[in-house]
């Protein structure tokens, strides 16, 4: 999405209040700008400019270009190459003067060093760092408190091909945990799901009732078409939202009403419905809004 820049602190403010709460972010390879806006009105949370993956080598430094042209005057997220190689630095480089830049998710993150290297260049930008690999799986903690560290998210395809396995549920249940278990240790937002390889809305949004049950609460996506299953999946039900009106109705808006040890988590988690509920209503209005313009 995008957002005029009248106001950047406001925007600022606003933007990484998305990054924790963000469900849908859309990874789109720079290589045009007409691809680009053709993301934008599928309605992402978060765009992701793809440096790493989507972009073959030979073609780098022309995405490169176009990333930092979009981001002149649109915003958006930039996924950059891992630190251990040569195109990290030249896409940190360009995106230093990049006043769209909403933020970097950094592919294949080893350890906080890897932290360190872009916040050397882009200070007090929010990353979302990548866990891979078994090896980073291990450091997801360390990761996790890194201060502009935002969220973790899971690259289910790089973490199958090291451990040679497939990406079945249990396969990757243990990743998920450990994962959930990282953020909320170090007080930052339930991680983002990794993408799903298959095309069709029953297999997604499967994927993403899974994710949830781990305590995840986005998912990265290569296709601009589940981008809608994400959104609806990842949002708070109607169900659950009466639910948890009743809920408050029964407790008091302030907890008032609370009288066992079994009411509280009750309370808790229904007022979290609540408030997901309202922030998801008012970030589709800001959506349509723009679109509309």
């Amino acid at each position: 999405m995008s957002f005029d820049f009248e106001e950047p602190d406001a925007a600022r403010e606003a933007r990484t209040e998305l990054a924790r709460l963000a469900r849908s972010w859309l990874l789109v390879p720079p290589t045009d700008l007409a691809r680009l806006h053709t993301a934008v009105a599928t309605s992402p949370d978060c765009l992701v400019l793809d440096l790493e993956d989507g972009v073959p080598y030979r073609k780098k430094t022309s995405a490169r270009t176009v990333a930092a042209q979009w981001l002149r005057d649109r915003v958006g997220w930039v996924r950059v190459n891992d630190a251990s190689t040569r195109e990290l630095a030249l896409d940190l480089e360009i995106l230093r003067d990049s006043p769209g830049l909403t933020g970097i998710v950094l592919a294949k993150t080893e350890s906080p060093q890897d932290i360190d290297i872009v916040s050397a260049v882009l200070p007090h930008v929010p990353i979302v760092a990548m866990v891979e690999t078994a090896s980073s799986l291990r450091q997801a903690d360390r990761i996790a408190e890194c201060s502009p560290v935002v969220r973790l998210a899971f690259g289910i395809r790089d973490f199958c091909s090291d451990l040679d396995i497939d990406g079945t549920p249990e396969g990757l249940a243990y990743a998920r945990s450990t994962l959930v278990i990282a953020s909320k240790t170090a007080e930052i937002a339930a991680p983002i799901d990794g993408p799903t390889a298959a095309d069709d809305r029953d297999t997604v949004a499967a994927d993403i009732d899974t994710a949830k049950k781990f305590g995840m609460t986005g998912k990265l996506s290569v296709r601009a078409r589940h981008v809608d299953t994400i959104n609806e999946r990842f949002s708070p039900s109607a169900d659950s939202v009466s639910q948890a009106h009743a809920t408050i109705a029964e407790l008091g808006p302030c907890g008032e009403n609370i009288e066992t040890g079994a009411d509280r988590p009750r309370f808790i988690s229904a007022t979290a419905v609540l408030s997901r509920s309202r922030y998801f209503g008012r970030l589709e209005a800001t959506k349509s809004a723009s679109l509309a313009q």
